[in-house]
């Protein structure tokens, strides 16, 4: 059987700033609130994901050396993304685990509403799962342009990351650019990742639905019920789903 990893791209809270868009809308405290919320729903996700599919293991990767012992991310091995800009930081990450696994997907802590059925098909794309012959590189494309997810089942250039417009509406085109001169690219659906206010709203709207149920995605629908910025769009699952 072949073995996968997936690393969660986080930044520590009390160490690095955090969803600096997302703060100037709504605060630098709101926004950290949020990011752990969502990290935490993520990880959730992630263990039903493993438990499904024993042959992926998965990775906190930590901007911040320090940030390997914060007690934020004890539950699943960690690894440092290094120095540099984000493209010489996703590079050396996918590089360190392509050595010992059979495919790498990355993505990051800010988009809790996939699932682990979601996150399942960016794996199978790189065999016969889905009734294809299997892709070299996947990309989940953001509605803003960016990206939630990479991944390959071969090593990657640094050219591949060193060319994307990172921050910018163009992101995610320059990567599946990329790609397209590398491999066969399969293209997830567009997701959205929370990076203003107008994100968390319709976030409110569609993370009711998709959710896992987990007390850590409950978490995260309460809180964001109970914050009037995002008006009456919110509705929180009931306790009697999780105690299925």
């Amino acid at each position: 059987m072949r073995k996968y990893a997936l690393a969660i791209f986080v930044k520590t809270p009390t160490i690095s700033s955090v969803k600096t868009r997302l703060a100037a809308d709504i605060g630098k405290e709101e926004a950290e609130e949020f990011f752990v919320l969502s990290a935490a729903a993520l990880h959730e996700t992630v263990k039903t994901l493993q438990s499904l599919h024993p042959n992926i293991k998965s990775f906190w990767a930590i901007a911040e050396s320090e940030g390997l012992d914060h007690s934020l991310w004890q539950d699943l091995p960690r690894i440092y993304q290094g120095d540099g800009k984000l493209g010489e930081r996703l590079h050396k990450v996918f590089d360190q685990l392509i050595d010992d696994f059979d495919g790498v997907v990355i993505i990051g802590a800010d988009s809790p509403q996939i699932g682990s059925d979601d996150l399942a098909v960016a794996f199978e794309v790189f065999d016969d799962s889905i009734g294809q012959d299997g892709f070299d590189i996947v990309v989940g494309p953001a509605k803003d342009g960016g990206f939630y997810l990479v991944g390959s089942s071969k090593r990657l250039p640094s050219t591949l990351w060193a060319s994307v417009r990172y921050g910018t509406e163009q992101a995610g085109r320059d990567l599946i650019d990329n790609a397209l001169k590398l491999g066969d690219v399969f293209t997830l659906p567009e997701e959205i990742d929370i990076d203003t206010v107008g994100d968390l709203r319709t976030l409110s709207t569609i993370l009711p639905e998709r959710s896992e149920d987990s007390p850590a995605h409950l978490a995260l629908l309460e809180w964001l019920n109970s914050r009037s910025y995002l008006g009456s769009a919110a509705v929180v699952k009931s306790f009697t789903s999780l105690a299925k």
